[in-house]
């Protein structure tokens, strides 16, 4: 359901530690004016091209770093932190049916209106964005935030689903206004509503994906958004160019001209680049982090960002090993040698945590210290004694760096328990779906998680909720942790109305779950490596994305 972070031998440069990118330059006639006296271009180099356009689809940091600013939203979050406002809307929601029915203003005027056909954005085109994410075929990760019993549930929503019906019956428009029924209410929706998913999507768009060979089309183009800067050309494997939405007149006033990637460039000729000024934002390999920062860090051409990314061992509470057996998944906390593990992801790039709650930019994250960043051995082995079973661990891990590495380490910080770690290595892609298939014969994997929005729901009762969260395949709970008594304690969190006593509910939860039936060992938290040229007047990060704002960078 969430977005799941993956590493390609390093914490990559631009804020997003996913997919790292790949691909040839583009035509030079492609090129925007780079003297354009609007700004001028941002030069950007990396490894992967962007994963997916369509806002639908879209689900990677980079992809949202995009959406980020090319986007309307109802709410957005502002430039550089995680404070919600009102954007398209004119405040916050009219909340009433006792919290079931939420009742939302769009503004009025000109100040938002598409790219491509200067249509001016309207109720409409936020209920089209939310049933399409529900119409979307084959199927829109969106769906699962807008259908879940145990949150946010549209009234209609399933029956669209099941094609049942062509628009969610709890969804309706009224003049300027979008009014939303919910079956049950939700305090995180309009935390929700802040995600790329639900921005204003133009009524042509059709229900399957477009891509960056529908930009020749008016009005059913990726390019054609509401937001700062559009999509205006692009080869997914080679360039993408983002330019200034001429119609825009909303207050995110981009300080460049445009923006244009080039993609499919090895990590070491990203940082020669950058280096020498040839490009203004790109990658490096993990090894040239501390040089790096001893080098470029006193002139503010290395930034160091933290990022709300938590990476954790999942402990398969339906294997062999960890079944009904909680001394053991503690005495794995108290094995794993967090503050090694940390410095596997590059040097500056990871800070070990034993807290599922990433420290930055989620609200209800308190420091705990559950667990020790060094191993203790000796108190590992007092858990362990008597819950060793057959003494064998199977232990799925991807094949990408630094991957490899980390199960190395696990293996060899659970021997002295007296667990033999078999580990398997997989393709990324085959290791998540494998990971993610209930009953499949693991104890134990590595996954990675970041904010989807502020809201610490996103972390606990997502990861870590059972009932009918758990599914046959595609589960994002790969502990598979189910326990009624737990499910109840995160169903009352998450009813509790936003503000501090849901916050000090979801830290009491971080705290509980993690010291008493331990269904996860939490490992690091990310930190985003920006490296830039020398033309970089001002970089603005976006802390709950994770990426580069496009929209506030400035150059020289």
């Amino acid at each position: 359901m969430q977005r799941r972070y993956w590493v390609s031998g390093l914490m990559l440069a631009l804020g997003t530690s996913l997919l790292v990118a790949a691909g040839l330059a583009s035509p030079a006639s492609s090129t925007p004016n780079a003297s354009a006296k609007t700004g001028g271009t941002l030069r950007v180099v990396r490894t992967v091209p962007f994963s997916h356009v369509d806002p639908s689809r879209s689900y990677f940091s980079h992809d949202w770093g995009l959406e980020f600013a090319t986007g309307c939203k109802l709410y957005n979050f502002g430039e550089a932190d995680a404070k919600i406002s009102p954007e398209v809307a004119t405040a916050l929601p009219k909340v009433s049916n006792n919290g079931r029915t939420y009742t939302f203003t769009i503004r009025g005027g000109k100040a938002y209106r598409f790219a491509n056909d200067g249509k001016v954005v309207t109720a409409r085109n936020f209920a089209w964005a939310l049933n399409r994410d529900l119409l979307w075929q084959p199927s829109s990760p969106a769906a699962d935030f807008i259908n879940d019993p145990a949150a946010t549930q549209i009234v209609g929503a399933q029956a669209v689903l099941d094609k049942k019906a062509k628009a969610a019956s709890g969804i309706q428009v009224k003049g300027n206004k979008l009014i939303v029924r919910l079956t049950k209410p939700s305090p995180a929706f309009v935390s929700q509503l802040t995600m790329p998913f639900f921005q204003a999507m133009p009524l042509s768009w059709p229900i399957t994906e477009i891509r960056e060979t529908d930009l020749g089309s008016a009005t059913s183009s990726p390019g054609n958004t509401c937001g700062p800067y559009h999509l205006t050309s692009s080869v997914r494997t080679q360039f993408a160019v983002i330019q200034r939405n001429k119609f825009y007149k909303g207050p995110r006033k981009g300080k460049v001209a445009s923006v244009r990637w080039t993609l499919g460039v090895p990590l070491s000729s990203e940082q020669l680049q950058v280096q020498s000024n040839q490009q203004d934002l790109g990658g490096f390999p993990p090894e040239s982090s501390g040089q790096l920062s001893r080098q470029y860090g006193p002139s503010g051409r290395f930034k160091r960002f933290p990022q709300a990314v938590t990476w954790y061992w999942a402990l398969n509470t339906t294997a062999k090993a960890f079944k009904n057996n909680i001394p053991l998944r503690q005495a794995v906390n108290y094995a794993v040698n967090r503050t090694a593990m940390s410095s596997l992801f590059g040097q500056g790039a990871a800070k070990p945590t034993d807290q599922l709650l990433p420290p930055s930019g989620m609200p209800g994250f308190k420091d705990w210290k559950i667990y020790p960043f060094k191993p203790n051995v000796a108190k590992g082995k007092k858990l362990a004694a008597g819950h060793l079973r057959d003494k064998s661990v199977v232990l799925y891990t991807a094949s990408d760096a630094p991957f490899p590495a980390l199960a190395t380490l696990a293996q060899a910080n659970l021997k002295p328990l007296g667990l033999n770690v078999d580990v398997k290595t997989f393709d990324r892609t085959v290791e998540e779906e494998k990971v993610e298939r209930k009953g499949e014969p693991f104890d134990m994997a590595l996954s990675g998680w970041g904010s989807d929005y502020p809201d610490p729901y996103d972390f606990i009762n997502i990861l870590l909720y059972g009932n009918q969260n758990i599914k046959e395949t595609a589960n994002v709970n790969t502990s598979y942790f189910d326990n009624p008594k737990w499910n109840k304690r995160m169903e009352q969190a998450a009813a509790l109305p936003v503000g501090s006593k849901r916050y000090n509910a979801y830290a009491k939860l971080d705290h509980d779950i993690i010291a008493g039936p331990a269904p996860i060992a939490p490992m690091a938290n990310n930190l985003a490596q920006v490296f830039m040229s020398n033309r970089v007047k001002k970089y603005v990060f976006q802390p709950v994305y994770g990426v580069t704002n496009w929209v506030g960078t400035e150059l020289k």
